[in-house]
């Protein structure tokens, strides 16, 4: 009898519970390695080791006493540098090169690819150096700094005067490994929008573009995400002036294989970018480029780290700009700082129509600690309509639905995302 073929998952987070389960249902032996313990994607994988994804030299190790077969990250941030690192280093399938996580992976490094290659950025200003050497007078404030290499908003700090470079540029580098940052224009009144690319044997296909809506706090700091819409109401524009532009960036960096992320703002009749990823979104956003085109992308890369290929290409090619198919949505819950007590309403609201996939974050004796960061996101439904009226009104019913209370009996919800708003 032949043996399953053996496939290394890096990361667990609870959106990746179905890929687990579907690559068991596809006869693989799915081994989840990462340093958190007892998540639910490695109590249903066949096998798992609580290593950090980080500890390359032991996955390595562990991977060929157990005869692995193919290794992927899906969709974490922290997975996308390892992946390339051990599959090298196992002589195994990896969709992208070094040279091509690094540039979309670090913020400094895809700024400067950017400019090389026609795409446009936000106005930077140089903070890389001892903080009494820097000229003030030269910035118009007010500024973002972050970490060159933060992930999930984590060291993402917004300056409003020249009295607070000092404190905000010592925290987000605090979350840099490199220990850099990238500080730029904050943009205020331009829309921020999220575009998605996947691409198969050289062929770039567009899988979504939405438009991102973040909740700020009272004192105008951010929170996180507080919902997407898709597609974006810049999609046609978009389309017509600046596709072309990624992607002959995405060609130009060599890119043959692999889902790619280019976040940023519209300005005027431009797109900035500042956030890039060379992996799925984080999101589950997958979900609603599967709705509207029958192909699920995860699928691919699970093809792909077993096979060596995406799959078949013609087929793939069916989502290119095919998010225009239903109106759909990512929308957001966000959390208080405290102890979860009670949370209501998830099942009921997984039954309502039009809501194609949800995830949970955490449970019930949970703490919520830090500000500013993915930490605030508790939960999150992916909504997939046939009309903006009934996207609308399926996520106000969940709104209705979902309640999340502390240990005290308070609720921990942050305001609900304004609907009325779209």
């Amino acid at each position: 009898m032949k043996s399953k073929k053996k496939l290394l998952i890096l990361c667990s987070v609870p959106q990746m519970i179905k890929i687990v389960r579907q690559a068991n249902e596809y006869g693989l032996h799915t081994v989840v390695v990462d340093n958190v313990k007892g998540s639910a994607c490695k109590l249903i994988s066949s096998e798992y080791y609580d290593y950090s994804v980080f500890d390359i030299d032991k996955i390595v190790e562990t991977s060929k006493e157990v005869g692995i077969d193919g290794v992927m990250n899906y969709c974490i941030d922290s997975g996308q540098i390892p992946y390339c690192e051990i599959a090298d280093k196992l002589d195994l399938p990896c969709y992208g090169t070094r040279e091509q996580f690094e540039i979309m992976t670090n913020k400094e490094i895809f700024k400067e690819s950017c400019l090389k290659y026609g795409l446009d950025v936000l106005i930077s200003y140089d903070l890389n150096k001892d903080i009494d050497g820097i000229d003030i007078s030269q910035i118009e404030f007010p500024i973002v700094i972050k970490p060159v290499d933060g992930r999930a908003s984590k060291g993402v700090n917004i300056c409003w005067n020249k009295n607070e470079i000092k404190s905000k540029l010592i925290d987000s580098l605090k979350h840099s490994k490199k220990k850099r940052v990238v500080a730029e224009e904050f943009v205020q009144n331009g829309q921020e929008v999220a575009v998605k690319y996947f691409v198969c044997d050289g062929d770039i296909s567009l899988t979504s573009m939405s438009d991102i809506y973040t909740h700020y706090d009272e004192d105008g700091n951010r929170d996180y995400i507080w919902s997407q819409v898709f597609p974006s109401k810049h999609y046609e524009h978009f389309i017509n002036e600046y596709d072309l532009k990624v992607r002959n960036f995405i060609k130009q960096i060599g890119i043959m294989n692999g889902p790619l992320s280019f976040s940023g703002f519209r300005k005027g009749d431009k797109y900035c970018f500042i956030d890039p990823s060379f992996r799925m979104g984080g999101a589950e956003d997958w979900e609603i480029v599967k709705a509207n085109s029958g192909v699920d992308i995860s699928t691919c890369l699970t093809h792909f780290a077993i096979n060596g290929n995406m799959g078949n290409c013609t087929e793939i090619k069916k989502i290119d700009k095919s998010i225009n198919k239903s109106t759909s949505m990512m929308l957001y819950f966000l959390i208080k700082e405290g102890v979860i007590g009670k949370i209501e309403g998830i099942e009921e609201s997984t039954k309502i129509q039009n809501v194609v996939s949800h995830h949970v974050m955490y449970k019930e004796g949970d703490k919520i600690e830090g500000k500013g960061t993915a930490q605030h996101v508790i939960m999150r439904f992916i909504i997939a309509a046939e009309s903006k009226e009934n996207m609308i009104k399926t996520a106000r019913i969940i709104q209705e639905k979902i309640k999340v209370f502390s240990i005290e009996g308070d609720s921990m919800l942050i305001e609900n995302f304004p609907l009325d708003s779209l």
